[in-house]
């Protein structure tokens, strides 16, 4: 063997025991994940929640996560081509229309609504002081919460614990399939307002569902056309819809006790309220529409209404947590599914989470779950 040879077999070995000493560098756990595997575990230890999808858009990364199983014992866990019900978070869609509306200059925000009915309607004012356009956005135009049937129904039921009743369910589900555009307009006339309009706050369907009216009237286009070529397509939302259809197949939902919940069939109304069905990569693209400082969005997200120590915008609940960060909310209930949305424009952030059970506990477990996840999203920026 030459001393050449010896040499560089003597470098080799040195060169690769030096090698070995290094110790590879830690790969760095991604907390956002982190905190969505954990939050997700905390919800489903409420033995009500069968799965819980979660999406979160930060700064340009994307996450959608999903725990547990659609139908207890099948484990069938969720995926991103799972189409849930979003119920009232339709309402800020309707919001950004509105929006759209006011800016393009087809509305005011002071226009009395009455300028958009055919037909006279002397009910819809107050000593004199008739609905705007700014109150139904903002629920303070005093309306009946929801269609009359479900008021009836609901008269002599706690409403915090209508999701542990079956049978007052599907009577609601079996009213709304009932209820069209004409019963709606017939309900319209019935209305007694009991106070100024745009000084208190009440919650109401029927508000959004007379928005959606609003539009179509100055767009002459129904609301799922609107839709469709104002958001879903400019969203990249394909596999979102607002009517019901042979090709989409709805996650199923259920209430406290397990039981298998009815769909709301709202094809026969406006759909204005509630009637959006989407998946978790559509709401990941539904965030960064709401991101991207359009000037309808920024007009939706504007503060219309004080309530308490938060706002009201274009449907939107405008909020700020412990850490004083300000964000954009809107929670939404059927009978077997609830979510919640939050926007979040300081951070680049939007967080949305579903699950496909409707109880008592479902919301409060829903908010809770947000907070973390905000206060997650806060302590990445910091850091």
């Amino acid at each position: 063997m030459t001393k050449k040879l010896i040499f560089l077999i003597i470098i080799g070995i040195t060169l690769s025991c030096n090698n070995s000493k290094k110790k590879s560098k830690p790969i760095e756990k991604d907390s956002t994940l982190i905190a969505i595997q954990e939050t997700a575990n905390i919800m489903l230890k409420d033995s009500t929640i069968n799965s819980v999808s979660i999406s979160v858009y930060h700064d340009g990364k994307e996450y959608t996560e999903h725990f547990g199983e659609l139908d207890k014992g099948k484990g069938n866990t969720p995926t991103d081509k799972t189409v849930y019900e979003i119920a009232s978070v339709t309402k800020t869609f309707t919001g950004y229309l509105i929006a759209k509306a006011v800016i393009d200059h087809k509305i005011a925000l002071e226009d009395d609504v009455r300028k958009y009915l055919e037909g006279s309607y002397p009910n819809l004012e107050y000593n004199g002081n008739p609905i705007r356009i700014k109150d139904i956005i903002t629920h303070t135009a005093r309306l009946p919460a929801n269609i009359k049937k479900m008021e009836e129904i609901m008269k002599n039921t706690d409403f915090s614990k209508v999701y542990a009743q079956d049978s007052i369910i599907f009577e609601i589900a079996k009213a709304f399939k009932s209820t069209t555009r004409e019963t709606f307009f017939n309900e319209l006339k019935e209305v007694a307002i009991d106070t100024v309009p745009g000084i208190k706050y009440s919650y109401s369907n029927n508000g959004a569902n007379l928005a959606g009216h609003v539009l179509e009237t100055v767009y002459n286009k129904d609301y799922n056309t609107l839709l469709r070529e104002h958001i879903f397509s400019k969203a990249l939302m394909n596999s979102s819809y607002s009517l019901y259809s042979d090709k989409i197949t709805l996650a199923n939902g259920y209430n406290n006790n397990g039981r298998l919940m009815p769909f709301v069939s709202l094809d026969n109304s406006f759909g204005a309220e509630g009637s959006i069905k989407s998946t978790t990569p559509d709401m990941i693209n539904y965030i960064k529409f709401q991101l991207e400082k359009d000037k309808y969005v920024e007009e939706s997200f504007s503060k219309k209404y004080k309530l308490g120590e938060n706002w009201v915008g274009y449907f939107w609940r405008i909020e700020k947590n412990d850490d004083n960060v300000e964000y954009y909310r809107h929670h939404g209930a059927s009978f077997g599914t609830q979510n919640m949305l939050y926007i979040v424009p300081e951070y680049n952030s939007g967080i949305h989470i579903i699950t496909n059970v409707s109880g008592q506990s479902t919301y409060k477990n829903l908010t809770n779950a947000g907070n973390r996840l905000i206060k997650n999203l806060i302590r990445k920026n910091i850091n």
